[in-house]
């Protein structure tokens, strides 16, 4: 099937699979992937390999299904919005992993030419490159969010609109911190650093699972737009400490 011929608000019924002669309202068309979301029927995922250089994946990807394990019980059409929402993210978060792979060959050009003051002028620039990439988003998200979650998600429902326009304004602000935190995770791994990098994925994980437990049925939807934002925001600060004491970047005095 090339086409589909459905769009969003249609009365639907499945034809196949465990699902088969259940209907209900189309919430969501993907003609790009083949597929549509139907109102109160089976939710199927896909496992992604990490896209970022330098990501621990499985301790990621980890933290990622206790996340999603928490959106699945606020409904349809909250998933359908933040899945709208979270495929904006992952493009318009590419200005940032893209200078944090760049900064990641400069670090260990210069680490090899024993450069240590050039690797502190370029982590400089690539934070107020962070910076500049997140004002850009925030004006990019105040007036085109909604427009762009209804682009995505062909829908019109207002809680998918919502959500994800809601999603994208929230994270916005926050791009500058995992501008920092990508660039930094890069350069210390550059740097020949190996575990302390690691543990950074720890407190995602860590991160998450609190939200699950504890804040997502409290605060809903609010606390999964809040979820990462948060956690970058405490990953960022531990990447910084180790970049800051570490001995090629910054070399103790001799006395």
């Amino acid at each position: 099937m090339n086409n589909l011929h459905v769009k969003t608000g249609d009365n639907v019924m499945i034809i196949s699979g465990k699902d088969k002669g259940h209907t209900g309202k189309v919430l969501q068309v993907s003609p790009s992937e083949n597929k549509v979301i139907v109102e109160g029927q089976n939710m199927v995922t896909k496992h992604v390999k990490p896209r970022r250089q330098g990501e621990q994946g499985g301790i990621v990807s980890a933290g990622s299904v206790v996340l999603q394990y928490g959106i699945n019980g606020l409904g349809t059409l909250t998933i359908a919005g933040h899945t709208a929402a979270r495929k904006l993210f992952a493009f318009t978060d590419m200005p940032l992993i893209s200078m944090a792979n760049a900064g990641s060959t400069f670090v260990s050009q210069n680490r090899g030419a024993n450069q240590p003051d050039r690797v502190r002028r370029g982590m400089r620039q690539m934070y107020l490159y962070s910076v500049v990439v997140t004002i850009a988003a925030v004006f990019l998200m105040k007036f085109g969010a909604e427009w762009m979650v209804r682009f995505i998600s062909g829908s019109s429902e207002p809680i998918v609109l919502e959500n994800g326009a809601r999603y994208l304004l929230w994270n916005a602000p926050f791009y500058a911190v995992l501008g920092v935190l990508l660039c930094t995770r890069y350069a210390l791994q550059s740097l020949g650093q190996k575990v302390l990098p690691l543990f950074s994925s720890v407190i995602e994980l860590v991160g998450k699972v609190i939200f699950v437990l504890v804040f997502i049925p409290k605060f809903q939807y609010n606390a999964v737009i809040l979820c990462e934002p948060i956690i970058w925001c405490f990953m960022a600060l531990y990447l910084v400490l180790v970049y800051l004491h570490d001995p090629f970047v910054f070399p103790k005095k001799k006395k």
